[in-house]
């Protein structure tokens, strides 16, 4: 973590406009909602996947994954690492879809993914996990995301410049990610904005996130690896049948603000 980066970052987020809804409070610990992760950073890899067998994970008929090429969507692993929090720090990890709601159209672009003018366009979480109990409690008790019921051991190391994810329980290697970053990187001061959908039971839930990051992202493999273990949540990866990576976003530091769930 770049503590010039976070003091940007400060900057920025000392010119939102934020205001609490609702203060939510577990095992002792009051959480002012919107939730404020004050220092973040985090590995998302884009991987290609087959679109029906992603309509298999989405329970609701109005949630569309965005085509990228015919019958192919996108699977996206992120692996966060939260340092600052009302609950302290944790490992995060979801496994998530671009989707579209209700929509007439599709938009068969990658760039597009996060582009703040197609208001329709979303994040649609397949399975969440986290790395302690405060941190899993949390995530389940506040939005109720479809979240893994043990911690698990989460991490983001970089050993110089090759960067690994690592997912494990207990010795069980659940996914294990590596790669090259990109020589002399410059990372963009960025501020994203995006909405997560999931269900919960039978309800389709959505939750608005605010983003303050430095960023770098990057098409095309530069020696990736990856390895599928033999876990509960490694068969999530084989069911959606996980073929090549499209593209890998890395930023070192950011600040996210979570909002409250809403029903869709």
């Amino acid at each position: 973590m770049n503590s010039e980066y976070l003091e940007k970052l400060q900057e920025e987020f000392s010119l939102y406009p934020y205001k609490r809804d609702y203060i939510h409070s577990i095992d002792g610990v009051d959480i002012d909602i919107p939730m404020i992760y004050g220092d973040a950073s985090s590995m998302m890899y884009f991987m290609l996947v087959d679109t029906k067998k992603v309509m298999k994970f989405i329970h609701d008929k109005r949630v569309k994954p965005v085509s990228i090429f015919p019958n192919k969507t996108l699977l996206v692993i992120n692996i966060f690492e939260y340092r600052k929090s009302a609950v302290g720090g944790f490992g995060e990890f979801t496994f998530s879809v671009p989707v579209m709601m209700n929509a007439k159209f599709n938009i068969p672009i990658l760039p597009l993914i996060f582009d703040q003018s197609f208001s329709k366009l979303g994040f649609y979480v397949i399975q969440l996990g986290a790395s302690n109990d405060l941190g899993r409690k949390h995530i389940e008790d506040i939005w109720g995301y479809p979240t893994y019921k043990n911690n698990l051991d989460i991490s983001i190391a970089n050993n110089n410049g090759r960067v690994t994810s690592t997912i494990k329980e207990n010795d069980v290697n659940i996914l294990t990610i590596s790669e090259n970053l990109p020589k002399n990187p410059s990372f963009k001061l960025k501020r994203k904005e995006f909405n997560t959908y999931f269900s919960c039971g039978k309800e389709l839930r959505q939750v608005n996130l605010n983003t303050f990051l430095f960023e770098k992202m990057w098409v095309g493999g530069r020696d990736f690896e990856i390895k599928v273990g033999n876990h509960e949540i490694s068969g999530i990866l084989s069911e959606l049948g996980v073929e090549k990576k499209i593209a890998t976003i890395f930023y070192p530091s950011a600040i996210e603000i979570a909002g409250k769930a809403v029903l869709v």
